[in-house]
């Protein structure tokens, strides 16, 4: 919904700090609709104003970081179907440097030996395939 919409449904001007507040609750709060939502959002403005809002931004916000969280977690479920996929072709390669790489990681005491291990992983993976694994196990 945009600033000037809320406005028109409740008659009044609203400041863009307090405009990002509704909106966040708006777009977020798990007690606002889908459907019908700009509505519910008016009538909480126009019923209990900014304070009201304001007591549901927590809640509006924690959903929000569940959201992200969730899509992170799908992005990565989604690449681990990837794998599988790869690895039921036949192809072992990524899976082999990722195993390689994590156990030469875990076994490099000093920055030194670690770097002659990412050394021999891109000479036998190739360095386009030891670069992308060795960039996930670092993180």
């Amino acid at each position: 919904m945009m600033k000037h919409e809320f406005e028109e449904r409740v008659g009044g001007e609203i400041s863009d700090q307090n405009y990002e507040i509704i909106e966040t609750v708006y777009t977020w709060h798990p007690a606002i609709n889908e459907v019908g939502g700009k509505d519910q959002i008016a009538t909480l403005y126009e019923t209990g104003g900014m304070p009201l809002i304001k007591s549901m931004l927590e809640a509006a916000n924690i959903m929000m970081d569940l959201d992200k969280e969730r899509r992170q977690a799908m992005r990565r479920m989604e690449e681990i179907r990837r794998r599988i996929e790869t690895v039921a072709s036949g192809d072992l390669t990524e899976e082999q440097c990722r195993r390689d790489a994590v156990g030469m990681f875990d076994k490099s005491n000093t920055p030194e030996e670690w770097g002659y291990a990412r050394m021999f992983l891109a000479t036998k993976y190739g360095e386009e395939l030891a670069s992308e694994i060795i960039e996930e196990v670092e993180k």
